[in-house]
């Protein structure tokens, strides 16, 4: 449904644990710290090409419950062709 992409988010609505987000994912390079997204409270940033929808499908069946950044986005999603990940946390007060 989503696909392949770079550098993307997901968001949760509630506080999610890193040390398990990382023994769900441990193949990916990712950063847990709190959503600048309204509404939400954690997100996820995985570094570098992956599989959107396998990634979701992982999370899901650990037990959480992810919105993938499209679906959340707004004038706060980070787009990385226009600014670093430091910027992007630096302009969401992060």
């Amino acid at each position: 449904m989503y696909g392949n992409d770079d550098d993307y988010t997901y968001h949760f609505k509630y506080q999610i644990s890193e040390e398990k987000v990382k023994a769900t994912l441990p193949d990916l390079e990712l950063d847990v710290t709190p959503s600048c997204f309204p509404d939400y409270v954690s997100e996820i940033y995985i570094f570098g090409y992956h599989n959107i929808d396998e990634v979701l499908d992982r999370l899901q069946e650990a037990g959480f419950d992810p919105v993938p950044e499209t679906i959340a986005e707004g004038p706060w999603v980070y787009k990385p062709e226009e600014e670093s990940y430091e910027e992007y946390r630096k302009r969401c007060g992060l």
